[in-house]
């Protein structure tokens, strides 16, 4: 008999639900301005203040998300080009990326709902 017997299991890239602070962290990522790094990137110089900042932030999304060590990147900047990037996302990193992306549309649609006066 060859061959295997294991049924695989669909999971998806995250094994929890995704938190507050992943989302509120994933709305400051989005929030930053441009890169301002000159490019080509000299080897010398350090990150501009915006990629350090995305740097940080990417790192406690790392964290909260509970991502594996060879899970890094866990998300990608919009554009990766624009960041100095030739690299295309995985479909993991893409798939986490929709995952936050729906969390922040669920929570701005909750938002006014949480804000309007009852009467």
């Amino acid at each position: 008999m060859s061959g295997t017997r294991r049924t695989p299991i669909g999971r998806g890239p995250t094994k929890g639900r995704i938190s507050d602070r992943a989302v509120d962290l994933w709305m400051a990522m989005n929030r930053l301005p441009r890169c301002t790094c000159p490019r080509p990137m000299p080897v010398t110089r350090d990150p501009c203040a915006n990629c350090a900042k995305w740097d940080d932030l990417h790192a406690d999304l790392h964290v909260e998300l509970k991502c594996k060590l060879w899970e890094w990147p866990c998300v990608v900047r919009r554009s990766p080009k624009a960041a100095g990037s030739t690299a295309e996302p995985g479909e993991d990193t893409i798939a986490l990326m929709a995952l936050l992306d729906e969390a922040v549309r669920r929570r701005s649609e909750k938002a006014p709902a949480a804000l309007s006066p009852t009467p």
